[in-house]
């Protein structure tokens, strides 16, 4: 029995020679391993580091994927893949050496086609940087109690870097291939609406470092806001509620602050100016909770985790706002 180690990347220097290390030391007494690197065309030296492990390792092999996005990436490693059974492995996630082995017992022992570990972020500087955006990733009320940085082990409606069985995820079509991101809330959904199971195990645990710079970590919640919006208007129907709440937040946060603002001109204006004032009184309450109870909220964090906070929501709401005017503009993407 083979499984397939799928490691989709694009400028992954820094990081992937640690990631094939891994993946080439993985306990596999069970099973035998494959290894496919699928690369979006990597200018910074990955490639060369990857050939070099492709020459000491003959289980590895380098493809190519010239449209560059993980949805297509995912999808080669399908097509090319020799396994009964693959797993998705993120080039700057990094991995225990019995990772894969114990998603393969957790997979036998549960009868779930999709099985993964927990993906927890790693706090790898104490800059006061690094340390605020670790914080927002891991706080309940930073990315809910949903995401899969912070989700409990168990039988659940979500997978995150998981160990699947081949002909399930082929027989649901695949990866969805105009979706660029949240292709893996689809496939999730996909597999569930067919009456599958997917697992969580708490027996390991990937380490996943988030971006250090909090202006890429506003980036990332605009694009994912905007894309979560198109992906609903696409009418695939994987997304949930909670990845709207964001954009209602920002709608609310400019029509009140108007509201305010004109508060002088009509009655009405006072009372919704005054509505917005308490609202944002009670999110400021409960984010100044969650920041003097995180257990990495120290010192001067304590006092900037709220004003994070607020602009990584904004941020992704001001995305679903964005993905909508896109979509009014552009109604066939």
């Amino acid at each position: 029995m083979i499984i397939t180690a799928i490691v989709p990347c694009y400028q992954e220097k820094r990081t992937i020679d640690k990631v094939l290390f891994q993946m080439s030391n993985q306990e596999c007494h069970e099973f035998d391993l494959e290894i496919l690197v699928v690369d979006g065309g990597s200018t910074d030296g990955t490639l060369e580091i990857i050939e070099g492990w492709e020459k000491k390792d003959n289980r590895i092999r380098l493809i190519s994927n010239p449209l560059k996005t993980a949805n297509h990436a995912f999808n080669l490693g399908i097509e090319y893949s020799k396994g009964s059974h693959f797993a998705l492995i993120n080039a700057h996630t990094y991995y225990p050496t019995d990772y894969l082995k114990i998603l393969w017992e957790a997979m036998q022992a549960t009868g779930a086609v999709g099985v993964s570990g927990r993906v927890l972020p790693v706090l790898e500087a104490t800059d006061w940087e690094s340390r605020l955006v670790y914080c927002i990733s891991t706080s309940e009320f930073g990315v809910s109690s949903q995401s899969y940085r912070i989700g409990k082990s168990g039988f659940t409606d979500s997978v995150s870097l998981p160990l699947f069985e081949k002909k399930a995820v082929i027989a649901v079509g695949g990866y969805h291939p105009e979706l660029v991101r949240n292709q893996d809330n689809d496939m999730n959904y996909k597999l569930v609406e067919a009456g599958h199971k997917l697992y969580v195990t708490s027996e390991t645990s990937a380490s996943y470092h988030p971006p250090r710079s909090y202006k890429k970590l506003l980036k990332y919640a605009l694009k994912s806001g905007v894309w979560n919006t198109k992906t609903l208007m696409m009418k695939i129907p994987c997304m949930k509620w909670y990845h709207f709440f964001p954009g209602l937040f920002f709608a609310g946060e400019i029509i009140g602050g108007i509201c305010f603002g004109l508060s002088s001109f009509h009655t009405i204006f006072p009372i919704l100016g005054f509505i917005w004032a308490l609202a944002n009184g009670l999110y400021f309450g409960m984010a100044v909770f969650f920041s003097f109870t995180h257990p990495k909220g120290q010192g001067i964090i304590r006092f900037l985790l709220p004003f994070g906070f607020f602009f990584f929501h904004l941020a992704y709401g001001l995305g679903n706002i964005l993905g909508l005017a896109y979509q009014r503009r552009n109604p066939n993407f």
